[in-house]
């Protein structure tokens, strides 16, 4: 064995891989909503440490950034917890939050429910959830979309920044196949501000005569919409269901983005 002069630490034992790691656990797992901010003596406390131990502990997460020393000596959770979090949220399929929620509002309404998301000028059917009744409306798992047909194109479009909104109608100009019916530029801007401002898009007789439906946004945590929810449903059938279809989807969508991470703020 490697003798150790005065000045160095011993080398570690095999057992010393797995203690580190779980005190390193354990220094992180001490911050919390409520506290987010300790100093080394509250950590110490905490992980049932000695505060030389702690000190070595931080001294090394900070150079790792997944503490942050702040200007008074006391901690916090660093910049690298967010990376971390961030890529663990991105291999997140929004399917498996969704489909619990879908599944509900299929069961109360006993109509088709869908998850779509963009796909460059387009929207995509990415998971559909159909009513059990003979004559019901469907979507098609791997639909192409334009993004101004439908309420669940229209939410993915509302929510891109207004430039792109711009682009998509230069696009429309250049008469691409599949697109009608085809609205004017102003009629465009208009359908996006009420969008905007109601939060949802409610269509009646758009994709095709004799359709209707709604759609509201799924949000991630940073605050982008990565997704829209809608009931599609037979015209008429609307008058009866559609105020409840517009609340258990714009609920529904706002539930799905809360287990996302998004967190609503009022203006």
């Amino acid at each position: 064995m490697r003798r150790t002069g005065p000045d160095e630490e011993p080398e570690p034992s095999a057992a010393a891989g797995p203690r580190t790691v779980q005190r390193t656990i354990a220094v992180l797992s001490a911050f919390t909503h409520r506290e987010p901010v300790l100093t080394l003596s509250e950590l110490a406390e905490r992980c049932g440490l000695d505060p030389t131990t702690t000190l070595r502990y931080t001294r090394a997460l900070v150079d790792a950034r997944l503490l942050e020393r702040r200007a008074d000596m006391s901690f916090t959770l660093g910049a690298k917890v967010v990376e971390l979090s961030g890529v663990y949220i991105s291999q997140l399929d929004v399917r498996d939050y969704a489909l619990p929620t879908m599944k509900r509002i299929r069961d109360e309404l006993d109509e088709t429910v869908l998850l779509s998301v963009r796909s460059g000028n387009y929207r995509v059917v990415i998971e559909q959830v159909e009513g059990f009744k003979e004559f019901r409306r469907t979507g098609g798992i791997g639909q192409h979309i334009p993004l101004h047909l439908g309420g669940p194109s229209l939410v993915l479009l509302a929510s891109r920044p207004d430039k792109e909104i711009e682009g998509y109608a230069d696009w429309l100009a250049t008469d691409p196949p599949n697109t009608e019916p085809r609205p004017t530029r102003a009629e465009l801007a208009e359908t996006i501000a009420t969008v905007r401002a109601q939060g949802f898009a409610e269509t009646l007789n758009q994709r095709f005569i004799g359709g209707a439906g709604v759609a509201a946004p799924i949000i991630d945590r940073n605050g982008e919409t990565i997704a829209a929810l809608n009931v599609a449903a037979l015209l008429p059938v609307w008058p009866r269901i559609g105020l409840t279809a517009r609340k258990l989807v714009v609920d529904g969508a706002a539930e799905i983005s809360k287990a996302l991470g998004y967190i609503a703020t009022q203006e």
